[in-house]
């Protein structure tokens, strides 16, 4: 509860600014994903709770949100990376946050994480965006979509090492490259 206080506190802080930019506007989106995952997340453990203290088995079906509350996806614009230092908020509940983007397939594959995009903070998204990306937003989110549909590390790897790491010009001894072999490294590793 008090993550969800915090996070609308720096929403309203963003709102208040006179002029607002595209990376104001994501980052009220990012916020408000992990708020609406905290709170979907709360009414979970209530829900388990209440049916605990009541003897009644769990067998509910799970909350869908209605239609007109599911979060519109993004625009894909090229946008600079933020020289801005913000707390590192885990987007582990930004797919989950977006009905639009969960697919149900993937809860199949209980050896690691569903989604790359779970594992990657806000900071390190822009990082990402900018530094390997050059700014395309969308070429960011085709390379994590594509590392999500491959079984294991090193296909990965080679498939980075034939796809991407030239057309983006990749440096192998760059921190923001290492940085994003350390999250692949961890993304493939089977949860504990």
């Amino acid at each position: 509860m008090e993550r969800i206080s915090l996070l609308l506190d720096k929403i309203k802080e963003l709102n208040n600014v006179p002029t607002k930019a595209v990376i104001e506007i994501d980052l009220m989106l990012d916020y408000t994903r992990v708020i609406y995952a905290d709170l979907l997340e709360w009414r979970s453990k209530l829900s388990f709770s209440e049916a605990v203290s009541s003897g009644k088995s769990e067998e509910t079906e799970p909350f869908t949100p209605p239609v007109d509350a599911v979060v519109p996806p993004e625009e894909t614009t090229d946008i600079a990376a933020p020289a801005i230092e913000l707390e590192n908020t885990s987007s582990h509940y930004e797919s989950a946050a977006s009905a639009e983007h969960f697919d149900l397939s993937l809860l199949s594959k209980p050896s690691r994480n569903a989604d790359m995009r779970e594992m990657i903070g806000v900071n390190d998204k822009y990082a990402f965006i900018s530094e390997l990306f050059g700014n395309n937003k969308a070429a960011y989110e085709d390379v994590v979509s594509e590392i999500n549909t491959f079984e294991t590390e090193e296909e990965a790897i080679t498939w980075l090492a034939h796809s991407v790491f030239q057309q983006f010009g990749w440096k192998e001894e760059s921190e923001a490259v290492q940085s994003f072999y350390k999250l692949l490294r961890e993304f493939f590793m089977p949860n504990q």
